[in-house]
């Protein structure tokens, strides 16, 4: 029987609303409009697309990393509605553009991550993540002699281990062989069934499976 990551559920309801979103890289070159999107506890969504059509950048704009042109992002937790600036204590995002520190081991960034959310340390959950993506007996290893793969793998630890309630995941099996795939494809049911809300980019037929729901962005771009 596989450990479970997130042991409990979240105990308020969430919501995550874009209304109206738009996005434009210059004045006259706009790359969607008008996305409307709600999602609640436990909801999935996949986001798919031609290459270059946006569906990074709607993450971002999701995850509050970078500004929409117009429209608004809101994030709630039960009756409260979250600041901005305070969305990051919140989420956990994947994606193969992300930088790991070359020098710093598995364990460095798993403690240095929760500082930066000033979140508590918990070395069995750390444990536990580091076992189940296979990294354990390389926890003291620098980050600079593993392999994309493995790199990956510890995205995903240091994006789970303060119990994210939403979940960015970015193309999330970019680099990952068939074991490092499979972790994935079982972690993100257990996710949604806690309560955290999903959301992928993707065009993969296998990652679209996993997801309860799809908006195509080429459905919102300006020709």
């Amino acid at each position: 029987m596989t450990t479970r990551i997130i042991q409990e559920k979240i105990n308020q309801d969430i919501c995550l609303k874009a209304i109206d979103v738009s996005k434009n890289f210059a004045v006259f070159r706009k790359i969607f409009s008008g996305i409307n999107i709600e999602l609640n506890s436990g909801d999935s969504l996949a986001v798919t697309g031609d290459n270059g059509s946006g569906k990074t950048t709607l993450l971002r704009i999701l995850a509050q990393n970078i500004r929409a042109s117009s429209g608004t992002i809101d994030f709630f937790v039960g009756t409260d509605k979250i600041n901005p600036e305070s969305f990051y204590r919140y989420i956990g995002f994947v994606s193969p553009y992300l930088n790991l520190y070359e020098e710093f081991t598995p364990e460095e960034h798993i403690g240095m991550y929760c500082k930066i959310r000033a979140q508590e340390y918990v070395p069995a959950l750390a444990t536990e993540l580091l076992k189940r993506f296979g990294i354990y007996g390389r926890r003291l290893d620098p980050i600079g002699s593993f392999s994309s793969g493995m790199k990956q793998r510890v995205k995903y630890i240091i994006s789970l281990i303060c119990k994210p309630q939403v979940l960015f995941f970015d193309e999330p099996m970019t680099n990952l062989d068939q074991t490092g795939m499979a972790q994935v494809s079982s972690i993100i049911p257990e996710l949604t069934e806690s309560g955290c809300i999903v959301i992928i980019a993707t065009n993969s037929e296998e990652e679209k499976k996993l997801c309860g729901k799809l908006l195509s962005i080429n459905d919102y771009k300006s020709n």
